[in-house]
């Protein structure tokens, strides 16, 4: 009786190693369907950090264009009113010259 016990025994052993052999490849697959999940996570994190770096620099970069053309009109209009008031000063100190 004791050897019947002993194949039993080692029959259900043996089907005990088939199923996790069989149940291996899921196990496997479901952490790395999670490791995946998590590498995409971070990959998406990391790529939202980077677009908003770049938004912000292409905002102050825009502002920063926007207030060198408002600063060159208005250095084209003070040399325009420069000119404008040294030719009248011109102007009048060569009339004042013909009296």
């Amino acid at each position: 009786m004791s050897l019947v016990w002993t194949l039993i025994a080692t029959f259900l052993y043996a089907e005990i190693g088939v199923v996790l052999l069989l149940v291996l490849p899921i196990t496997i697959a479901t952490i790395a369907h999670a490791y995946f999940l998590l590498l995409v996570g971070i990959w998406i994190l990391f790529l939202s950090l980077v677009i908003r770096r770049l938004v912000t620099l292409i905002s102050t970069q825009a502002t920063l264009l926007a207030q060198a053309e408002v600063s060159m009109k208005q250095a084209q209009s003070a040399t325009t009113a420069a000119r404008s008031l040294f030719e009248q000063k011109a102007k009048s100190s060569d009339a004042e010259e013909v009296k």
